[in-house]
Parts: C-alpha cells; sequence; structure tokens
C-alpha cells in the first residue's frame, strides 16, 4: 500500500528547501504538462557542476511536487552529464507516495530538468 500522498504534503511541503524560484539562476526551463499541471526549473551551474537547484510550480498537483523535489533534490552538487542520469523511472522507484496516476508528473519533472540542461548546455558551445 503506498504512503498517503496528503500525509506527505502536510509533513514535507511546507518544508520543501528546494520548492519556490531561485533568483540567481543561470538557466531556468519552463513546461507545461497533458495534464495541465506546469513546472519550472532553475539551476545554478558553476565549472559543470549544479551547485543549486529549485522546482516551481503554480498549477501542479501533489505528485508534480514530488516528483519535482525529487528531481532537485538528486541533481543538487551533482555534474551536469551526472544529473543527465536522472530519469522518471528513478523518481517512481524512489518515491513510494508518488501513485500510479500521478507518474506522468516524473515525466514532466524530468523533461523541464532536461530543458534547463540543455539551455546550459546550448550556451556553453
Amino acid at each position: 500500500m503506498l504512503p498517503n500522498i496528503n500525509e506527505f504534503i502536510d509533513d514535507n511541503f511546507n518544508k520543501d528547501p528546494y520548492f519556490g524560484k531561485l533568483f540567481e539562476y543561470s538557466y531556468f526551463a519552463r513546461s507545461e504538462g497533458e495534464c495541465g499541471d506546469d513546472m519550472s526549473f532553475y539551476i545554478s551551474v558553476e565549472d559543470d557542476i549544479i551547485t543549486d537547484t529549485k522546482y516551481y510550480t503554480e498549477k501542479g498537483c501533489a505528485h508534480t511536487r514530488l516528483a519535482g523535489k525529487s528531481v532537485a533534490m538528486n541533481a543538487k552538487g551533482k555534474n551536469i552529464y551526472e544529473a543527465l542520469c536522472i530519469t522518471p523511472m528513478n523518481v517512481i522507484n524512489t518515491e513510494k507516495s508518488l501513485a500510479k496516476s500521478g507518474q506522468h508528473c516524473a515525466i514532466l519533472a524530468v523533461t523541464t530538468f532536461y530543458n534547463a540542461i540543455s539551455n546550459y548546455l546550448l550556451d556553453k558551445d
């Protein structure tokens, strides 16, 4: 049985250090999912290392926020190329509160994060 997502929200989202807008960031990306949820990722990069990252959503459900937090938490401190190994399946397998109906949120979070990295890589060349 999955942990209750509402209990997870109460316990975690009000003190989520990865949620919000990063005002001093290097790169940014925003996406909207088929369900209407939105996701933004902000990353700060120094010498190919993600030194800080945050995600933000205005219309995202609890599953979107859970997926965003998982990606941000796993990306911070990683080399940009190591961070590209974060996959939706990693998020799904790691986050036990992510219900089957919310698994598409993992795709939204990872895709948006990849787009921020893509902006970095395009600018780097």
